[in-house]
């Protein structure tokens, strides 16, 4: 199985979605959060082209679930951030 890196950035987004959802909604749709984090982690663990690529000339994959993630060799994935839909598209700055 590959290996999931955390980047900071990744951690950051991760704990600001929890947060947003906390405020706005309640426990039972964080644990829905998590499990569907959770579950998207394992299939890209498994399979890394799993979902479509974001950026093409960056390797940078969209999973449906929010995180974008980068394939940064056979055995290792990094993911990049955590971004959530009710966000501006605009700001989402990937590199």
């Amino acid at each position: 199985m590959i290996a999931i890196n955390w980047t900071p950035e990744a951690e950051k987004t991760f704990l600001q979605n929890l947060e947003y959802l906390a405020y706005q909604w309640n426990n039972k749709v964080i644990t829905d959060f998590i499990n569907k984090v959770d579950d998207a982690l394992q299939v890209i663990a498994q399979n890394p082209n799993a979902f479509p690529l974001h950026k093409s000339t960056l390797d940078i994959h969209k999973c449906v679930t929010i995180p974008f993630y980068r394939i940064v060799n056979n055995n290792s994935i990094d993911l990049i951030t955590f971004w959530n839909n009710y966000q501006d598209p605009n700001k989402l700055k990937i590199t």
